[in-house]
């Protein structure tokens, strides 16, 4: 689930609706079906609500087969190698449709599979998980040319019964009513929009979690079918809140003896805070930094100070180094106050040697962390394990399954310009949006908009794979000028295979210069034309958000 900040009167408006075309009996069992996607190994090793987990339940239930993620002595994994694995155990895969044959999609990151119900001249009616992609159940009819093909394990004959189509649907909205919807100190109203179409709503709920996702309360009661409903904290959940604190919560409603939750959401407790992103900060004379505070209240304005403004002076949380030196940076908001440490070494000069790795002055804050093991496919000894590592605590990076990180896949346009437009907003503080269909839409609108990316590659076919110098270009404007500070000297036409006037040059030796690329061998060859692996992403991640990391090139 997605997080959205609340401000004072949640004035942002978000609707999450759960619609069920067409709708056959999700007999998915109840302790998959009701857990938070993702969050459990079903019985046949896969994960829950993922539509894998869901037709390895029916080929069991429906079919009559016993079917896991070991079949055959296979691995049949992500959706996209379910056919190659089924060819090469003896099955039959085709472009026929059968009751009881699976349907697959070879195209995206992971694929698709679902089970189809009938079959109707060219039309067949399916039914799958996380169609949406946010583990939901849903029924369509299609073209039977529709999926890449058909994977027969065991046939049923005749058709399987669906019900005709039903118009549920559950919408779950903020709403902004001051003195109901609220946040205070040690209290809050959080209020909630509810509609329920063509279904019977016997209860309507909310959870609140601290920091750490624990539950701490919880309130519910029997509404009509539909209406605004709010909670206070005090009353309601007998719960007290603490002073700037952060919390998340999120709706309910249990329609039809099904249970739908709306989108998690996240406020602050009201309350002078101020945090920023590091404590200390080493800067060579000349060079810049930023340093970024998160407070509350959120439209507050911070008060910066230099102790030694002959060292580094500050302004709008820009630090900018004067000469050798300690100076203290203090910033308060009202009754908050946080403090960071800058030493000033060197000159202008020795930008380009010893202590040059500092002169950008990146140091992205972590946000999450990672657990040694995490990904099963990434170990301490590898190359990229570090950046991983990084990438992952900074969020900037992601496993492509829950517990794998696939550091051989390929990097779509789509994922760069995503990757990209996290560093940006993490870098700027400003907002990122990721709610549209299809997912990549509101990172291609903000990198856009951003001038991270063009016009044309705006409009082009982003689920294409990424160049190593199409990744270059993006990256090269993911950040600004005072934040990829050059610290090698590399002269135009020095990368081997990469001319000087060739397209994306002035991107890819931006990034050399700037210590983010370094080439694939001693002499900086780059293969502008190879695509980008995830562990290569990582490595160039890493370096974005941290100048520590980035690395010296001799060419």
């Amino acid at each position: 689930m997605k997080k959205r900040l609340l401000t004072l009167l949640l004035a942002t408006v978000l609707c999450l609706a759960v619609c069920l075309p067409a709708l056959a009996i999700d007999d998915y069992p109840d302790q998959y079906k009701y857990a938070p996607k993702d969050s459990l190994v079903d019985e046949w090793r896969f994960y829950n609500r993922e539509c894998v987990s869901f037709v390895a339940w029916c080929l069991n239930s429906r079919n009559g087969i016993e079917f896991s993620n070991y079949t055959g002595s296979g691995w049949w994994g992500n959706a996209n190698t379910w056919a190659s694995t089924a060819r090469s155990l003896g099955y039959r895969v085709d472009t026929t449709p059968a009751v009881g044959a699976v349907a697959y999609w070879d195209s995206g990151y992971y694929g698709h599979v679902a089970w189809v119900a009938a079959v109707d001249g060219d039309n067949v009616t399916i039914e799958e998980y996380n169609y949406d992609p946010y583990g939901n159940y849903y029924t369509r009819t299609i073209s039977a040319s529709t999926p890449t093909g058909y994977i027969h394990i065991k046939d049923l004959s005749g058709s399987y019964s669906v019900k005709a189509p039903s118009a549920l649907s559950v919408t779950f909205e903020n709403w902004n009513d001051e003195g109901y919807t609220y946040i205070a100190e040690t209290d809050a109203s959080l209020g909630q929009l509810i509609t329920v179409e063509n279904g019977s709503c016997t209860e309507v709920g909310m959870q609140l979690y601290d920091a750490d996702g624990t539950l701490v309360a919880e309130a519910f009661r029997e509404p009509g079918n539909s209406g605004k409903v709010w909670f206070c904290l005090n009353d309601d959940c007998d719960y007290q809140l603490e002073p700037a604190t952060r919390y998340s919560y999120c709706f309910y409603a249990v329609v039809d003896g099904n249970t739908y939750w709306g989108e998690e959401q996240e406020f602050r407790s009201a309350g002078d805070y101020l945090s920023l992103d590091r404590s200390e900060l080493y800067l060579v004379s000349g060079s810049s930094a930023v340093i970024c505070a998160d407070y509350q209240p959120a439209d507050a304005v911070v008060d910066w100070h230099s102790s030694n403004r002959s060292v580094a002076t500050v302004k709008d949380g820009l630090v900018s180094a004067v000469e050798p030196g300690t100076a203290v940076i203090s910033a308060r908001v009202g009754t908050a106050y946080a403090k960071c440490t800058v030493t000033v070494t060197g000159s202008p000069a020795a930008a380009g040697s010893e202590g040059a790795g500092s002169a950008a002055g990146v140091h992205f804050k972590a946000v999450a962390a990672y657990e040694e093991g995490q990904f099963s496919d990434v170990t301490p000894e590898q190359w990229f394990y570090a950046s991983v590592v990084n990438g992952y605590e900074l969020g900037l990076i992601k496993g492509s399954a829950a517990s794998f990180f696939n550091p051989d896949g390929q990097v779509s346009l789509a994922e760069a310009v995503t990757m990209a437009c996290r560093i940006h907003s993490t870098y700027t503080g400003k907002e990122l949006l990721t709610e549209a269909s299809p997912w990549y839409q509101p990172y291609l609108d903000y990198a856009y908009a951003n001038g991270i990316i063009n016009g044309e590659l705006y409009q082009s076919d982003v689920t294409q794979m990424a160049t190593r110098a199409q990744f270059a270009e993006i990256f090269a404007h993911a950040l600004p000028d005072k934040a990829l500070y050059p610290i090698n000297e590399v002269d135009d036409g020095a990368v081997p295979d990469v001319d000087a006037d060739a397209e994306n040059a002035a991107a890819i030796y931006r990034l050399y210069r700037a210590g983010i690329l370094s080439g694939s061998d001693a002499y900086g060859t780059f293969k502008p034309d190879s695509h980008v692996t995830r562990a290569e992403a990582a490595v160039i991640l890493s370096r974005m958000a941290n100048s520590d990391q980035r690395v010296e090139v001799s060419l």
